[in-house]
């Protein structure tokens, strides 16, 4: 029913400050208290006496209405920080629905609360909202990247005001802001935004800007929306950064002066000039990433044979682990370095040629391994593929060139997550098409496309397999102080053999450790430890691209060892150690983290019996944070207080309640698992349960093997 509000007389009595830090309705039935602006904080209504409102139902329709209400221009967030200031205020004994559309909360629909039902302060709501003076930044304002380690990447700076700032990454910094920033700053997109000031180090001027909200098609920043000039709740630790795709001149790398395209002198671009590097430390791994970087074949030599350079000098000791795709993700030194070298020591590489597959395709953004989203490698990188073209008759030609029978179902637009790039439109495959290659009018890097970064394809394949494709490849541990850690092993033509090293990654170790019979990795790391060198190499490089596959042979097609390409020695083969205790049978629930700031927290998220849900706030504690974290391969973990922190997600509640000792390996072994029954519970979308796990020590146990690569998103995912 509409609960129509009949305080007139009471209204008139109430006192408002406008200069307060608080911002009140024009009738003085609604404010928002303790926000880090006076349009954000937590909402309360008037009845009498000021009261807090049950955040049950909360969600964006609910947001909107206030923000309209209050004169706050468009919601930010339904969600917000805010510093506890009305924590003894009474509680509004009313839950709220709205559609949206309505003019003041008191439009919406009330239903009364059965007070026992839910628990106190923690259901408060909060929203985030556009002040009424700001929309957008002014168009003209400068921009600038600092301490980057190349001239498109670094801490993002503005200037506003006679004064160069910040902007706080915490508050919505995603890749659509970075695609603003570099297509401003002349590059064609972002690759990677960071929330926090590591590695780009911190500002000390002022931080100018908060809940930057760009849709990614804006020419600049100054087309954006933001909460406005100093309105911000963070530190310096906080202070957002990007990094740029370089534009072809600006790719940073290039081989000069071989006999082939495939070989030279390695130079780099930076600063507006082309230089080479110094050969001190110059090794196999650096020449594989300059290889990879070039989208060529492995690198077979380096050297310094192949001339001498004529610009600076510009690095010496790069530090690459060989994995990386960038030399710019290596550690690099400072630029122009100090160094006793000349020209006639500029290091060199040597690298196969590029082999010239058919249209690599993969699913993304997904845990079970026969959906998520559409991806395609061209041109040296991946990229998404725009949803809107793409019909069941594609999905079925994807699908079996992944070795699945057919495609079951193609997702809405957008369904498995945002893209960073959509590198394909107009795919048009009639019956005949085995691949995507096959199909008609393909349309790469598409400049006009009405897709957004938001509308990529989606597929949910068949899960079983085309009948013998794909064997069995058997595998093993040796050379370990325990069974569950040691060398990687494989059984091929008759022989046992190793794994190269830079071509196996953590998913690959996730799917070993699973095969034998373990939850997951805690780490993988070079063979050294355990490799007494007599096992012959036998695989380059594996793709596995969940890390759910059930066997080895799933990941993609096995690059084979070929020892004329010798880019790979013993003591570079691949090990692992296991998680756990071995389990007998398949997991029966998987868990995930969904929407954190890292890979170690975010709203909890379970697959069971086909389908992803969410958990109940009110059904996970502290023990029940410690499983879900234990079987993500981390040490423990802790609930998030504030449910729906890290947002409602598009999936159901899944589970209501879980009942663990806090001793369990997995979720499935706690006591009691109660799942969501809508005529027996009561837990939106917006009520969430979130947790942040525990790395041990405080630390990541890689950074023990001098595992550079360990600090990035993907390693993360697999901790001890």
């Amino acid at each position: 029913m509409h609960f129509m509000f009949l305080v007139t007389t009471l209204v008139m009595t109430v006192a408002v400050n406008e200069s307060s830090a608080f911002k009140t309705s024009a009738d003085n039935t609604l404010r928002l208290l303790g926000g880090a602006t006076r349009c954000s904080g937590q909402v309360q209504v008037y009845l009498g006496e000021w009261l807090n409102v049950y955040r049950t139902h909360w969600g964006v329709a609910e947001g909107r209405v206030v923000c309209r209400q209050l004169g706050c221009g468009e919601l930010v967030s339904p969600y917000a920080n805010y510093k506890d200031k009305a924590q003894a205020d009474p509680v509004w004994n009313e839950l709220v629905s709205c559609a949206g559309d309505e003019a003041t909360l008191m439009n919406c629909s009330h239903s009364r609360n059965a007070s026992d039902m839910l628990g106190p302060e923690m259901y408060r709501a909060a929203v985030a909202c556009h002040q009424d003076d700001i929309t957008s930044a002014p168009e003209s304002m400068s921009l600038r990247l600092v301490h980057g380690t190349a001239p498109h990447s670094g801490r993002v700076e503005v200037y506003y005001n006679g004064e160069w700032g910040t902007i706080c990454g915490m508050s919505g910094w995603s890749m659509t802001d970075g695609h603003v920033i570099c297509r401003q700053l002349g590059y064609t997109r972002a690759v990677a935004v960071k929330r926090y000031s590591d590695p780009f180090g911190p500002g000390n001027g002022t931080i100018l800007m908060s809940f930057v909200d760009c849709d990614g098609h804006e020419e600049k920043l100054g087309n954006c929306r933001h909460q406005g000039w100093y309105q911000h709740n963070c530190d310096h630790y906080n202070d957002a950064g990007v990094i740029c795709k370089a534009s072809s001149n600006e790719t940073g790398i290039r081989l000069a002066d071989g006999t082939t395209q495939y070989e030279g002198r390695v130079e780099l671009f930076y600063n507006g000039e082309w230089g080479t590097i110094c050969d001190d430390g110059w090794g196999i791994e650096d020449a594989r990433v300059v290889c990879r970087q070039l989208g060529f074949g492995p690198a077979i030599t380096v050297g310094s044979g192949y001339g001498q350079g004529q610009g600076a000098i510009l690095q010496s000791d790069v530090g690459c682990r060989g994995m990386e795709t960038s030399i710019l993700d290596c550690d690099l030194q400072k630029w122009y370095p100090s160094t006793h070298c000349h020209h006639r020591e500029d290091a060199g590489v040597q690298c196969h040629e590029p082999e010239n597959p058919s249209v690599r395709v993969r699913l993304a953004s997904r845990l079970l391994e026969s959906e998520g989203r559409v991806e395609v490698y061209h041109n040296g990188e991946w990229g998404s593929v725009c949803g809107y073209s793409f019909t069941l008759r594609e999905a079925d030609v994807f699908c079996r060139q992944l070795d699945y029978r057919k495609a079951l179902k193609v997702l809405e637009p957008g369904w498995y997550g945002d893209a960073d790039l959509i590198i394909l439109d107009n795919v048009q495959c009639n019956r005949s098409a085995k691949t995507l290659e096959d199909c008609q009018g393909l349309v790469w890097y598409p400049k006009h496309s009405d897709c957004s970064l938001h509308e990529t394809a989606g597929v949910m394949c068949d899960s079983n397999m085309i009948p013998d494709t794909v064997s069995s490849v058997e595998v093993r541990l040796t050379g370990g102080s325990m069974e569950k850690e040691g060398q990687v092993e494989l059984y091929h033509n008759g022989q046992w053999g190793t794994v190269c090293a830079s071509g196996f990654d953590l998913k690959a170790a996730q799917v070993v450790c699973r095969q034998l019979g373990y939850y997951n990795a805690l780490y993988r790391t070079s063979g050294e430890t355990f490799s007494d060198g007599s096992r012959p190499l036998l695989l380059d490089r594996v793709d596995c691209r969940t890390g759910l596959e059930k066997n080895l042979a799933r990941c993609g097609p096995l690059e084979w060892y070929r020892h004329d390409w010798q880019n790979c020695g013993p003591e570079e083969t691949a090990a692992v150690a296991c998680h756990g205790s071995k389990i007998g049978g398949d997991i029966e629930i998987v868990v995930r983290l969904s929407n954190g700031t890292q890979a170690s927290n975010g709203r909890v998220e379970v697959y069971h019996r086909g389908s992803w849900g969410s958990v109940c706030g009110a059904g996970l504690g502290r023990s029940e944070a410690q499983v879900v974290c234990r079987q993500l391969g981390y040490e423990g973990g802790e609930p998030v207080e504030q449910f729906g922190f890290y947002g409602s997600g598009k999936e159901p509640v899944s589970m209501w309640g879980l009942e663990c000792t806090g001793e369990e390996e997995l979720v499935e072994q706690c006591r009691s698992i109660q799942w969501y029954n809508a005529q027996k519970h009561v837990c939106d979308r917006e009520l969430t349960a979130g947790v942040t796990c525990l790395l041990r020590g405080g630390r990541n146990i890689l950074t023990s093997f001098s595992d550079r690569s360990c600090y990035s998103v993907e390693c993360t995912h697999i901790l001890a």
